[in-house]
C-alpha cells in the first residue's frame, strides 16, 4: 500500500500533462506512452501508483489509493471553484503559481488546504498578507487553464 504522503510527493512531480490526465479521470486509462514518466518519478514510491493487472495495450490506471488521492482533492477543488464567479476564476487562473492579493483570501478561507500559509510583516495583520495556492491547487488551476 502506498501512503499517502508518498502519493503526494509523487505527484508534485508529474508533469502538467499527466496530471491533467488524471484529474480528468483518476481512475481511467493513462495512455501507455506516459507511463515512463509516472514509474520514474518519485522512486521507488512511484512504481507503486500504478498497476498493470487489468490494463490493456491502451494503457494503464492508478492503484485505488493513487486514485483515491487525486480524486478527493479534485472534487474539493471543483466545489470551491464552483462557488466562484467568472472574474475571480480568472483571476486565480492568471496567478495560479504568484502571490494572490489579500482581497481575494475570503473566497479561499474555507477551502481546506487551498493557501500556503503566510507570515505577516511587524504590525500587519495575516488578513492583509498576500499568499500563494499550494501546489494540488495550482495544478487544479493548470488543469481549469487547459481546459
Amino acid at each position: 500500500m502506498t501512503t499517502p504522503a508518498a502519493i503526494s510527493a509523487w505527484w508534485t512531480d508529474l508533469s502538467p500533462k499527466v496530471r491533467n490526465v488524471l484529474f480528468q479521470d483518476p481512475e481511467g486509462t493513462v495512455p501507455v506512452d506516459l507511463l515512463p514518466e509516472l514509474v520514474t518519478i518519485g522512486e521507488p514510491e512511484g512504481s507503486e501508483c500504478w498497476v498493470t493487472i487489468g490494463s490493456g495495450p491502451d494503457g494503464f490506471t492508478a492503484t485505488p489509493e493513487a486514485a483515491q488521492f487525486v480524486k478527493e482533492r479534485r472534487d474539493t477543488l471543483e466545489r470551491w471553484w464552483s462557488n466562484l464567479d467568472e472574474d475571480k476564476r480568472k483571476t486565480f487562473v492568471a496567478n495560479r503559481d504568484k502571490r494572490i492579493p489579500p482581497q481575494y483570501r475570503e473566497d479561499v478561507r474555507d477551502a481546506y488546504g487551498l493557501v500556503t500559509s503566510t507570515t505577516a510583516g511587524a504590525g500587519t495583520a495575516p488578513d492583509q498578507t498576500s499568499f500563494r495556492f499550494v501546489p494540488i491547487a495550482q495544478h487544479f488551476l493548470e488543469w481549469k487553464a487547459s481546459q
